[in-house]
């Protein structure tokens, strides 16, 4: 469960904003400037029929996407496989969509109406619609995936923070089959099986990086890093793999620490894709540090300093070249540990702790990639969804799925730890201890099916989302308490959100309740007539998927807001701080 003491409900919460076009070019690693890009039109859909509409909009679930039949060349399966690219956001260009709707407990004006995370269908555990390759293609039921080309993959919809937690994958489809080495032609079907954070690519296989870890079918080999080594049996079409993941409790963020990356900040921006509602977020991008495990000690080229000497009367130039800040510590979880089971044969475990999901921590007076003049949807923070998700990736018509139980077609043994004492790859390490779970008297396993986790993560949600409704309101109420107070001083001044009256000075900085209600602390040398004008916002405050900026339209909801103290105009404090309200 998430601790939300020392929570920060930030968020980006900008007007509702239009987004019929596609989301932006393909990218896995640098997010692209969006002072470069330029809208991409999807493609029509052609000669395609979509074999099912989205429903109506809904405030609590969201319909699925359209379905397209795919025009890819895939072996014979008995699934019926359907693209969902041309009709519903991908995570890919460094932006993440979640969907959301309209808070309907609010009591902000419509101009002001807070969003919240809502359900999609199936309501289950599940491969999710968004956070998958534009390339995967999916059952109706989200639980099966194939791809036809390259390497491609697919997370659940629900990250793993904490507990002990177990799920299977069925490989309908893979150990080369179809392939030259099976008397086929081609390089056939593959398939990999493993968790990854939100920073691992989906158009490359699961342990490409440092952020997944896989079991792939070829050789039974454990690769992270692109780095194989020798693990379990192969496996092919037809084989169940069982998944334990095993994460330690998450510690208590001081409240004290405002730079701590493991404090919830949530920033995102509600826009419409296609008729529906969607939280667009910045993803997280893959650290330096992370990225130099990858680099061969042998082969790191370093850095060439010429000893130059000094010219008579001048200084000498340093033989040491600057490399910037130096490398920060990876963490990693404790104990933390991934097995595997082979058709309900315990492989061992394959991994252990393994590197923490969180963010890095900045460096001393750095601010991220863009500064304070950057887009504030960045973030340096946990945001509530980050966690180990459960990944496949599969290759030339490889097909996987999800069975997230409770019903499994090889039950684990209860004792799963027990188990991996006496497997080829016993743990090096005492098992975490987790509190004993009881249901009418009778004590349940130590380990959780992965089915459990989806209410649980609805839970999660749900409590953040009314962090962030609550400071809303407040905030929005220091903001008209602070312009009716101006229009009793000045009846003249325009009120009612419209053009920016005089801004009052406070202890802890200055309010602009300038025009459509944009209220921004940092906005302290904007004073007087009405014909002041705010220091320019940057152009990405209303970016679109594929970054590229708009003018901000009269819309929905609070941005940027940061639960801090700030002084009102009469001296009391509440509870508000960066905030730039679009109405």
């Amino acid at each position: 469960m998430v601790d939300t003491s020392g929570d920060e409900a930030v968020f980006v919460n900008h007007s509702v904003q239009d987004r019929e076009d596609s989301a932006g070019e393909e990218s896995e690693r640098a997010r692209p400037s969006t002072s470069s890009l330029k809208r991409k039109h999807s493609p029509a859909l052609g000669s395609a029929t979509p074999t099912r509409s989205p429903a109506p909009e809904s405030t609590s679930v969201a319909p699925p996407p359209t379905f397209t039949p795919h025009t890819a060349h895939l072996p014979p399966s008995s699934y019926d496989f359907y693209s969902t690219s041309r009709t519903h956001p991908h995570n890919k260009g460094n932006y993440r969509y979640s969907p959301c709707g309209p808070s309907t407990s609010t009591s902000l004006p419509v101009g002001f109406q807070i969003h919240r995370h809502i359900e999609s269908q199936p309501q289950e555990v599940r491969f999710s619609w968004e956070d998958r390759s534009p390339f995967v293609l999916i059952t109706e039921d989200a639980k099966t995936i194939t791809a036809e080309k390259g390497w491609r993959g697919a997370r659940a919809n629900v990250p793993i923070r904490e507990g002990n937690w177990y799920w299977e994958i069925t490989v309908n489809r893979a150990g080369g089959e179809g392939g030259r080495e099976m008397d086929g032609v081609g390089e056939g079907s593959w398939c990999r099986v493993g968790v990854g954070r939100r920073e691992s690519p989906l158009n490359a296989p699961v342990g490409f990086d440092g952020y997944s870890y896989s079991y792939r079918d070829r050789v039974g080999d454990a690769v992270t890093l692109s780095r194989p080594k020798p693990y379990g049996r192969p496996f092919t079409s037809g084989s169940t793999i069982g998944v334990y993941l095993s994460l330690p409790p998450r510690p208590t963020p001081s409240p004290l620490d405002r730079r701590d990356p493991a404090r919830i900040v949530r920033k995102r921006v509600p826009i419409r894709y296609k008729g529906q509602l969607f939280f667009e977020s910045l993803e997280y991008l893959a650290s330096k540090e992370m990225d130099d495990l990858g680099i061969d000690p042998a082969t790191k080229v370093k850095p060439v300093v010429e000893d130059k000497k000094a010219a008579p009367g001048t200084k000498a130039p340093p033989k040491v070249q600057d490399l910037g800040p130096p490398p920060r510590p990876l963490p990693k979880l404790e104990k933390s540990r991934i097995a595997f089971f082979l058709d309900g044969e315990c492989q061992g475990v394959a991994y252990e702790d393994i590197y923490d999901f969180v963010p890095l921590r900045l460096h001393a007076g750095e601010m991220g990639t863009k500064g304070l003049t950057g887009d504030p949807r960045e973030n340096w923070h946990d945001d509530g969804m980050m966690g180990y998700f459960p990944l496949v990736s599969v290759f030339g018509g490889a097909i996987a799925t999800i069975n997230p139980g409770p019903d499994f077609a090889y039950p684990p043994p209860k004792d799963i730890e027990g188990a991996l004492n006496f497997s080829p790859h016993p743990p090096t390490s005492a098992p975490i201890v987790q509190p004993e779970r009881k249901v009418d008297g009778e004590v349940l396993p130590p380990w959780r099916p992965l089915s459990d986790r989806y209410v649980e993560f609805l839970a999660e949600q749900t409590r953040l989302d009314d962090l962030d409704e609550t400071a809303s309101i407040k905030v929005f109420q220091a903001a008209r308490e602070a312009e009716e107070a101006l229009a009793a001083k000045n009846p003249t001044a325009h009120t009612g959100f419209g053009l920016p009256p005089p801004v009052p000075a406070t202890k802890k900085g200055k309010l602009l309740v300038a025009s459509m209600g944009a209220i921004k602390k940092e906005d302290v040398g904007v004073v007087g007539s009405p014909s002041a004008s705010p220091r320019p916002a940057s152009p990405a405050l209303s970016g679109v998927g594929s970054g590229v900026a708009e003018e901000t339209k009269p819309g929905v909801g609070l941005s940027a807001l940061s639960r801090e103290e700030v002084a009102d105009s009469d001296g009391e404090n509440v509870e508000s701080g960066d905030v730039e309200m679009v109405g």
